[in-house]
């Protein structure tokens, strides 16, 4: 990762001197992996239960809750009904 972060910031240098009335910058961001959620969790039930009340069935779906969970907001990933339908194909 630092190989790739240097090689980017390198390229963004680049971009700035050829083209310094542009105000080139850049960062890099990298995301951390997402932390795993409980069915039994309210947050879980209560999404649950409005899919089911929407859709007329439950989701399909493994329980990803995001990064937030990891500094205590509860917050979970929800797939949308083409991420369902694409897993069904």
């Amino acid at each position: 990762m630092a190989v790739a972060r240097r090689e980017v910031l390198e390229f963004v240098r680049s971009l700035a001197e050829r083209f310094p009335d542009y105000g080139v910058e850049g960062e890099v961001y990298v995301t951390a992996p997402g932390a795993r959620s409980t069915r039994t969790h309210e947050l879980v039930a209560a999404i649950d239960d409005a899919h089911e009340q929407v859709f007329g069935a439950r989701p399909e779906r493994d329980v990803h809750a995001l990064v937030q969970r990891r500094v205590g907001a509860d917050a979970l990933r929800h797939p949308d009904r083409r991420t369902t339908a694409r897993r069904r194909a």
